[in-house]
């Protein structure tokens, strides 16, 4: 398929192009920021489509009255990034449903382990296949768990492929084995949340993001979680995460 990366590009260019913000004279226009990432950490952005998310990224800058950024670590490179003055900022917290707090039947999420050949108490990370996620880290630090830790506690990874991590995919694919390590490229909410369910500690060792929605959810589940210790990770999870350098 032609465009930025097959499928996964034509859905990015797709959502990017969703988003422009138009300029309008009577009606006020609010547009949301989810970081500054395509500015800020360009290396970390999809190469096909960086200049284009930017350029929307711009517009909006330009066209919006208020702009709502998920955090103040991100509004604050957000500010900086497209030049918007801090009275253009507001900052609203991202948020689960309060239906988290409930625990899943657990025959259903029984159900979904047995799906996924999953046993309970195993890590587990949420969250797309990209370069900024530090994937390769977390399977090298799990490699280096004592072998019989890692026959009791399997590594979860629930995400879809975005771009930039071919070799990482190449070794999920190899590991991806039901033992030790499992992929799990796509899941409905429902299941999203059985996941959270059934685990034992969730991981989160992202270098880069604007919020870290998948933190609040596995707090949400009552999971204990390991993060990278980043600005916003520790804003939006405060003392409820232990954290360790990215």
């Amino acid at each position: 398929m032609p465009g930025a990366g097959g499928v996964e590009g034509v859905v990015d260019l797709y959502h990017a192009t969703d988003r422009l913000a138009p300029r309008l004279r009577r009606t006020p226009v609010v547009a949301t920021f989810f970081d500054a990432i395509p500015h800020s950490r360009a290396e970390w952005v999809n190469p096909r489509m960086r200049a284009l998310k930017n350029w929307i990224l711009l517009q909006a800058a330009r066209n919006a009255d208020r702009i709502i950024v998920g955090s103040r670590a991100a509004a604050a490179e957000v500010s900086q990034a497209y030049r918007i003055s801090a009275d253009r900022l507001r900052v609203t917290y991202l948020g689960i449903d309060a239906d988290w707090s409930n625990a899943p039947p657990a025959k259903r999420v029984q159900a979904t382990l047995r799906r996924f050949d999953l046993r309970p108490g195993y890590f587990l990370f949420v969250g797309t296949l990209q370069p900024r996620k530090n994937l390769s880290l977390l399977l090298e630090a799990f490699e280096r768990v004592d072998d019989s830790r890692r026959r009791e506690r399997q590594l979860v990874i629930a995400g879809r492929f975005g771009w930039g991590v071919e070799a990482l995919r190449d070794a999920l694919e190899r590991r991806n084995d039901g033992r030790k390590v499992v992929w799990v490229n796509h899941v409905d909410d429902v299941a999203l949340r059985d996941l959270y369910a059934g685990a034992g500690c969730f991981v989160f060792p992202s270098k880069a993001e604007g919020f870290g929605l998948p933190v609040l959810e596995a707090m949400g589940a009552g999971l204990p979680v390991l993060a990278s210790d980043i600005e916003v990770l520790r804003e939006v999870a405060g003392s409820m995460a232990t954290y360790l350098p990215a």
